[in-house]
């Protein structure tokens, strides 16, 4: 599912909880202490030592003395991870601070976004998915059995072949208005292509000239799917699989799918019924599995769906007439979720249900990669690098990599591209996604499987490695460190590297950030996060940052096993 967000959307930041800290001074820091460390990095050289250094205590140490020497305008950062799927407690997570003064915390208990909207708000056109009964149906559907949806098929024996529609022909579709009521609307086949039908609802098209803002769409945007649709298909199968039917040859029962029609089908209509409204989200587009189950099933099984019996995503017309970019992008984004229904829920001899962070993660990537050949590169701002970065860049440290989070999806599926862009850009590129999507396993098993039999790693190990991305790219790599900033190309795709520190924060010049901050967020070291499960945090000072000389440094070991504290120079 993708929603695209309008107008000043309130993104919430924490939770400040002013209680004391083990081994703290019980003051805490007057109001007007930065929250924030701008980074200033000027060495032009690589540091001489090793530029990550994981922080280790033994025996009975509780504090570890450390020195940071040869510095020559380099910066440091401390990156704390928390390698467990479950929250860990801000005064069980450790910290580290200047040998020279006495620690004193603002802590904070909890990072949930929704409490605090300190950090003002951002808008315009900034992409989420958004449609909770289609993501939940998705993600835990009932067992498929294609011979008892194949008797619910509109024909009338199997010996005859289906009756397909052709240019022209009229049909009616179950949709939801904006009250969720289910209602039918007719809609005409308005293109067909090699891989797809094209319909667009009555009261969405027009025969005049097109304005662009008018929620009508012409004869020539609808061939223009259709076109784009093709093209998406081919790269999209050839990395991720197929839908239900496709794939297989004429004689193969499933072929065709449910509705026994090879091509996919295509439905445009103003979803939500929200076209020209003032609004904050909109739909862009869904695939809800729940076409694919016969109505005399749904109805006994208690499910209060109706269902178009075919393999089948929904389009907003509005968002197409307006910014068809971003529509093609969508049309990358569900067929990944179509696809993935077969894959993981319908072939798998263990009917898998993939967790949702991990299914719209592997949409993201398809999007990632498959984008720029149909138009939209990497500098499009229908491109998850444009869309997803910055919100990744402020609010990386609020979820978990593993996590989904249904009341703050904007900082769920940023999160979960980032991650995912990380693991592509390191461990194989288009063949590390190809075999994630396609193995019998799905979650963090399922990428666990694939990093194994690419690199020899698991996905704990490749998280935690995570907190270098965020510290070096561009000229400050150094050699064996990973970084987004990597391009891996194989015969079917490429995954193109960036660089973070040059890309746009999304709370840059809002309250606490400057307003020419780049990269992601640091918080200072005065600050304690409880931190989420499969998560991280950057930290450092701005007396650490362009430093000649030494630093010293006292680092207090998390009470927490599986929080690890790395100290990173660039």
């Amino acid at each position: 599912m993708k929603t695209i967000m309008y107008r000043g959307l309130k993104v919430i930041i924490l939770l400040l909880c002013l209680t004391g800290c083990p081994n703290a001074s019980s003051s805490t820091p007057p109001e007007e202490t930065p929250k924030t460390v701008q980074p200033f990095i000027n060495s032009s050289t690589a540091y001489v030592g090793d530029p990550v250094q994981k922080v280790s205590f033994e025996g009975n140490e509780t504090t570890k003395q450390i020195s940071i020497d040869a510095l020559a305008g380099h910066s440091v950062f401390i990156v704390k991870i928390n390698t467990s799927d479950a929250a860990i407690p801000y005064n069980d997570t450790g910290y580290a601070y200047p040998s020279q003064r006495t620690p004193r915390f603002q802590n904070i208990a909890n990072t949930n976004p929704g409490a605090s909207s300190r950090f003002g708000s951002f808008g315009d056109t900034i992409p989420l998915y958004d449609h909770p009964a289609a993501q939940e149906f998705n993600r835990n559907p009932p067992p498929f059995f294609p011979t008892e949806q194949n008797s619910a098929r509109s024909v009338q024996t199997e010996d005859l072949a289906p009756v397909l529609p052709v240019k022209g022909d009229t049909k009616k579709f179950w949709v939801q208005d904006k009250n969720n009521a289910w209602q039918q609307i007719d809609a005409v086949l308005r293109e067909t292509s090699t891989h797809c039908n094209v319909w667009i609802g009555t009261e969405n098209f027009t025969t005049e000239t097109n304005n662009f803002n008018d929620n009508k769409l012409t004869q020539v945007q609808a061939q223009k799917i259709a076109e784009k649709f093709d093209q998406i298909y081919e790269y999209e199968t050839a990395l991720f699989g197929y839908e239900y039917g496709g794939g297989v040859p004429l004689s193969d029962p499933t072929y065709g799918g449910v509705d026994k029609d090879p091509k996919i089908q295509i439905l445009v209509y103003d979803i939500n019924y929200d076209a020209g409204v003032s609004k904050d989200v909109t739909l862009l587009g869904y695939f809800w599995g729940k076409d694919y189950y016969s109505q005399s099933f749904l109805d006994s099984n208690g499910y209060s769906y109706k269902t178009n019996l075919a393999e089948i995503f929904y389009i907003d017309s509005f968002v197409t007439d307006g910014t068809p970019d971003l529509t093609y992008s969508t049309l990358v984004h569900e067929f990944q979720h179509m696809i993935n229904f077969n894959e993981k829920n319908i072939k798998s001899d263990f009917r898998l249900s993939p967790a949702v962070w991990y299914n719209e993660m592997l949409s993201m990537l398809a999007e990632d990669m498959i984008s720029p050949f149909i138009g939209v590169g990497y500098t499009h701002q229908s491109h998850p690098i444009q869309q997803r970065i910055p919100a990744f860049l402020g609010d990386y440290y609020f979820k978990g990599v593993t996590e989904w989070d249904t009341k703050h999806p904007l900082v769920s599926y940023a999160n979960n591209y980032a991650f995912g862009a990380y693991l592509a850009r390191n461990y194989g590129g288009p063949e590390l996604v190809k075999k994630i999507a396609r193995n019998n396993m799905i979650d963090t098993d399922s990428i666990s499987a694939a990093l194994s039999e690419l690199k020899g790693i698991n996905f704990k190990q490749a998280l935690n490695r995570y907190g270098e991305a965020f510290i070096y790219s561009g000229a400050h790599k150094p050699a064996g460190t990973v970084s987004f900033d990597n391009t891996v190309s194989n015969t079917a795709s490429t995954v193109k590297g960036f660089d973070i520190w040059n890309q746009h924060n999304i709370y840059a010049n809002t309250k606490d950030i400057p307003e020419n901050y780049q990269g992601p967020l640091i918080w200072t070291l005065d600050y304690l996060f409880t931190m989420p499960g499969n998560s991280l945090i950057v930290q450092s000072l701005d007396e650490w940052q362009n430093i000649t000389g030494q630093i010293p440094m006292i680092v207090s070991k998390p009470k927490n096993s599986f929080v690890d504290i790395y100290i990173m120079i660039r």
